[in-house]
């Protein structure tokens, strides 16, 4: 929250206008002061402390605070405090952001940067104390404590004696102590000071607090009365008074080079910077203020918001105008000693006001702006120009150029006003500009939406400025040929630059923020006046000396504060934590530290994934549900008020997939599911091959049978033939046929067994059979065996086909009363590669083997159905329909075709 800061000296305005005062301006530096409505557990302050993580901690008579830029967070006796009062914070030497307090009771308590907890011997600290007081520490070693004790009544009383503690056993020891006493290296500069100056006489006239040397080498003194600063080398005769009236407890320099002050009875002061003043104008302190310009050494301040002016004079003096009111002119030309004899003299005391020549004053009215011409002090004429200005500049050559919300004009003075658009930025969109100002080369030019502009002559030139953090530029001054200041709403921008072929060329830029000592980030005008930069931003006015105000290397810090997974909190290392695949829930809580709270518009937080773009948020905590596995490197920056980001800070984990998508897993699957696939294809191969076999074993075994049916079928009809011999008494033919029958039976069990013979073995069998039936029926038929000469006698057929077709045609195509002889002719042919064709033809009376349909014949060749279902068989085993009987049709006989496949 910011206060009002009361000057050495008390400013004195008149309400009402045409009144004025000569106060002098009492200056001071830009500060943030935090009580218990920002969350200060109480008012009343008494120490500060800065941990490594940037953290500062602020000891208070309700407990100790931490803050962290944005909130404080109190830690109170259940906390594990031993008091709730506490005074100083003493850094352990041994371990990183620990460190320890003395409270008000005479006890100490312990931070090991986790938790609080009270000393373990503080009954033994209390038996030793004095009523009435408590122990300071002013040195800590390795496992010793060195304190001494101070008087509530006379603090600034010198001990006589110091005590040490051993932290591990509790034993107490107490020596004399003199200004001399050697008690180690390890004291502040603080406690040093206090003790070397114990009881001396204070070179003010005020309640002595504190006093000591900041890093700088300044001198400062605390009192009750305020802070009394002595620049280093001062004669410390007249000191800088900071928060008068107010009592300051103690001072403490961060490692920015910022002051945090805390006080008695107003919460905790931190100025950013001691290089920043600020203008105490009362009302106007914090006031928006719109623009700042000069005259006759004279500087103007002009108050938007209450419609006043400031005028300082080259003295200090301060004068309260009204705007409005019509004889301001003369009377504070009088009083800036100014002699109005003529137009010359007069003092455009607002921001309205421009002199253009000796005879002519251009005014801004509403909308518009208006050009006099005066002469002999009076107007004389007027002439309206309905363009919406914004600023205006007169060059070295006398022209006067005009920024407007739709570009830039220029107006020269002559007998006759031309008023010229100059041809910038020549676009469908018209382009304001805010400021322009003059260098030795050319003009500046600042616009509302493109950025910064040169021109040179009938040129315009856009530059990158690498500080800007958008390219809306407010105002704009010239420090010298080389600097350049661009005032924007994010903050003030220092560009040093050099020419190049005539051309500037940026060689550096850097922004200075509230971060910096600014009373605002938003900066309407600047100027320089008395060496001095002056700035006007929403907040009031401020200044500085340019050379002073050096960029502090403000970066801000992050810390990671907890990581929960699944919803509960884990330990956690920066480096890769290896989770399990179902801990994929991940919350990630972190804090920003820069040391106040941000007032910028723009994300707070960033973080990234991996390599993947940066997400801008606010919030401190970010959530992933359910990742997928993977390796995760979860980077988190925070940025102040400058634009500056943190040091990243990385979270990284490894969230390994399933056990099922492995690639192990997969791999052994794969080859569980590979072999298996293996074994069951071989093991159904195995089984197809073992069914195959099994099937071709048993279609054999039904071939074998079907050709051992063919010995009985031919012995029937053979033995009734012999028979035919014995009825008849010839018994030298029954001999003759027995003797050739059992030649043929011999042949017929041996080809009964195989699977195939030779085709001259069958040709062999079907001659000797056809003789044995011919010698049965004698005179009946002959025969002829016909082989084509393209058909080799070992080929391989199966057996015992032919024999029946053979027998059927002797047994019903030659009847017992046919007159003619018959003829049966058995031709064997090759049919392709793969087969042969067996013909059996005679010139019989015909054989119908299928029996026409409704016929009453029940008779079935047995030895025909025996030779069809040995040729299924057959082409079973072989797969393929390949063997084939046929009957062709004829008028006379019977014409008998079998193909056999080749074995």
């Amino acid at each position: 929250m910011r206060l009002k800061i009361y000057s050495s000296k008390t400013l004195l305005f008149f309400c009402i206008s045409l009144l004025f005062t000569t106060i002098t301006c009492s200056q001071n530096s830009y500060y943030f002061n935090f009580n218990t409505n920002n969350g200060l557990p109480s008012a009343q302050c008494y120490h500060t402390y800065e941990d490594s993580k940037g953290y500062l901690w602020f000891t208070t008579d309700r407990g100790i605070s931490k803050y962290d830029g944005n909130t404080f967070y109190s830690y109170l006796v259940e906390d594990g405090l031993a008091n709730l009062v506490n005074f100083k914070f003493y850094p352990d030497p041994l371990k990183k952001d620990a460190f320890w307090v003395n409270g008000f009771d005479g006890s100490f308590s312990y931070w090991n940067g986790e938790k609080f907890s009270p000393f373990t011997f503080n009954l033994d600290l209390l038996k030793l104390k004095s009523k009435g007081s408590w122990f300071q520490i002013f040195n800590i070693k390795k496992n010793t404590i060195y304190f001494f004790e101070v008087f509530a009544k006379n603090k600034t009383q010198c001990p006589e004696i110091y005590y040490k503690i051993n932290t591990t056993t509790g034993k107490i020891d107490s020596y004399t102590f003199t200004k001399d006493t050697e008690v180690g290296k390890n004291l502040s500069s603080e406690v040093l000071y206090t003790l070397k100056n114990c009881g001396n006489e204070t070179r003010t006239s005020n309640f002595l607090i504190h006093s000591l040397f900041d890093q700088k080498g300044n001198y400062w003194e605390l009192t009750r009365e305020g802070a009394f600063f002595y620049e280093k080398g001062d004669t410390l005769i007249s000191p800088t008074t900071y928060f008068k009236n107010i009592p300051i407890s103690s001072l403490y320099e961060d490692s920015k080079g910022s002051y945090w002050f805390t006080s008695l009875n107003n919460g905790v002061f931190y100025v950013p910077s001691l290089v920043v003043k600020k203008i105490n104008l009362h009302e106007f302190s914090d006031s928006f203020c719109n623009l700042i310009k000069n005259y006759n050494d004279a500087l103007i301040l002009s108050f938007n918001e209450q419609g006043k002016s400031i005028i300082i004079s080259p003295e200090g003096k301060i004068f309260k105008i009204d705007l409005y009111k019509e004889d301001n002119d003369t009377q504070i030309s009088k009083k800036l000693n100014l002699i109005t004899t003529d137009l010359e003299d007069v003092l455009p005391y607002s921001y309205n006001q421009f002199r253009i020549t000796k005879k002519h004053l251009l005014v801004k009215r509403g909308s518009s702006f208006l050009v006099n011409e005066y002469l002999s002090g009076k107007q004389i004429s007027s002439k309206q120009y309905d363009i919406k200005t914004t600023n205006f500049l007169k060059d070295t050559h006398g022209k006067l150029w005009i920024g407007a919300i739709d570009g830039l004009y220029s107006l020269t003075i002559t007998d006759s006003l031309q008023l010229v658009k100059e041809p910038f930025l020549d676009t469908e969109i018209p382009i304001r500009v805010n400021d322009i100002t003059q260098s030795s080369e050319g003009f500046w030019i600042a616009t509302l939406s493109r950025g910064l502009y040169f021109k040179k002559e009938t040129s315009y030139n856009l530059y990158q400025i690498p500080s800007l953090r958008n390219q809306s530029i407010q105002s704009l001054c010239q420090e010298n040929d080389t600097t350049l200041w661009i005032g924007t709403n994010k903050g003030l921008h220092k560009v040093k630059y050099n020419y190049t072929n005539e051309k500037p060329k940026i060689k550096s830029s850097e922004i200075f923020t509230i971060d910096d000592g600014l009373p605002s980030n938003f900066i309407n005008d600047m100027i320089l006046w008395n060496d001095k930069l002056y700035i006007a931003t929403d907040k009031g006015v401020g200044y500085f000396n340019p050379s002073e105000l050096i960029k502090n290397a403000r970066e801000p810090k992050l810390v990671i504060d907890k990581i929960f997974i699944n919803g509960k909190e884990v330990e956690y290392k920066l480096s890769y934590n290896k989770l399990t695949f179902n801990e994929n829930t991940i919350t990630i809580n972190f804090t920003g530290i820069i040391h106040h709270k941000p007032v910028h518009p723009n994300y707070f937080f960033r973080y990234k994934v991996n390599d993947s773009d940066w997400n801008y948020t606010n919030s401190s905590s970010i959530n992933f549900n359910t990742l997928p596995h993977g390796i995760y490197k979860i980077s988190v920056q925070c940025q102040n008020n400058s634009g500056n980001w943190s040091v990243p800070k990385t979270v990284q984990f490894i969230i390994p997939p399933h056990f099922t998508r492995h690639w192990l897993f997969i791999t052994t699957l794969l080859f569980i599911i590979g072999f298996t696939t293996i074994k069951l294809i071989r093991w159904r191969i195995h089984i197809i091959k073992k069914r195959a076999k099994q099937n071709i074993a048993f279609k054999e075994a039904q071939l074998a049978v079907l050709r051992n049916q063919m010995n009985p079928h031919f012995v029937f009809n053979s033995l009734n033939t012999l028979q035919d011999y014995i009825f008849e008494g010839n018994a030298i033919g029954a001999n003759d046929y027995i003797t050739s029958f059992s030649s043929l039976m011999r042949k017929s069990l041996e080809f009964s067994k195989l699977e195939s013979i030779t085709l001259q073995e069958e040709i062999a069998f079907i001659k000797n059979y056809l003789s044995l039936e011919q010698q049965r029926f004698q005179g009946k038929f002959r025969f002829e065996i016909h082989q084509s000469s393209s058909i080799e006698g070992s080929i391989l057929i199966p057996p015992l086909l032919v024999q029946p077709l053979v027998e059927n045609a002797i047994k019903h195509a030659f009847k017992k009363n046919r007159s003619e002889e018959g003829m049966i002719e058995v031709n064997y042919k090759p049919l392709n590669q793969d087969t042969i064709l067996i013909e059996i033809v005679d010139n019989g009376d015909g054989f119908q083997y299928k029996k026409p349909p409704h016929t009453s014949n029940t008779h079935t060749s047995l030895g025909i159905e025996i030779i069809q279902e040995r040729i299924r068989l057959i082409n079973e085993k072989k797969g393929v329909t390949i063997a084939h009987l046929k009957y062709l049709v004829k008028s006379k006989g019977t014409h008998i075709q079998l193909i056999l496949p080749k074995y």
